[in-house]
């Protein structure tokens, strides 16, 4: 079996409310939605979290998804093949407790998925134009981790200063070499 990840997965969802609709073009990494992703083979999902207004929903900067990330997080742990999925709260280290707690509910509570680490997207050291990710908690046993296979758009390169995902795909389109030995994270599966 080939070992397909999707970085920033919920993207391919529906978004929610007019700033989402608006950074579309921006915050859009995946074309297709979850349940199309594992029908693709993608058996390892990158979700990205956000707390809007008591709900928390998956995002990738001021994107956020119409279905809650409960929603998202349970059709996955509904998929026959079990999979595996990282979260990342879209945002700086300050609430730190309340990211933990409702993570480690959701690993209790949904045992059918593997569950990688909880990062923090703007961890110490992080700028407005340099993302620094923080582990909270280290990833289950058993759950694998995997490589970029996408044109990070985190502080890296030039690239950052104008992030316009689906244009870096189409210009720099590269075929993914997945394998059977790790998982590719890999934008517009």
């Amino acid at each position: 079996m080939l070992k397909i990840a999707t970085h920033d997965s919920a993207t391919g969802e529906k978004g929610k409310g007019f700033l989402s609709w608006l950074v579309t073009p921006f915050a859009k990494t995946q074309s297709k939605n979850i349940q199309k992703q594992y029908d693709a083979g993608c058996r390892n999902f990158d979700l990205r979290i956000k707390k809007v207004k008591d709900v928390w929903h998956c995002a990738h900067g001021p994107w956020r998804s119409k279905r809650t990330f409960s929603e998202i997080a349970r059709q996955i742990a509904a998929f026959p093949d079990r999979c595996h999925v990282c979260v990342t709260y879209e945002g700086p280290a300050e609430c730190n407790e309340e990211i933990m707690k409702l993570y480690e509910n959701y690993r209790k509570g949904l045992k059918h998925i593997i569950w990688g680490p909880l990062a923090v997207k703007y961890g110490d050291g992080s700028s407005a134009t340099k993302v620094k990710y923080s582990t909270l908690i280290e990833g289950q046993p058993g759950y694998a981790g995997g490589e970029q296979g996408f044109l990070a758009l985190d502080g890296r390169s030039w690239h950052t200063y104008l992030p316009i995902p689906w244009l870096w795909n189409l210009i720099y389109t590269r075929k993914h070499e997945f394998n059977e030995d790790k998982y590719i994270y890999v934008d517009f599966l």
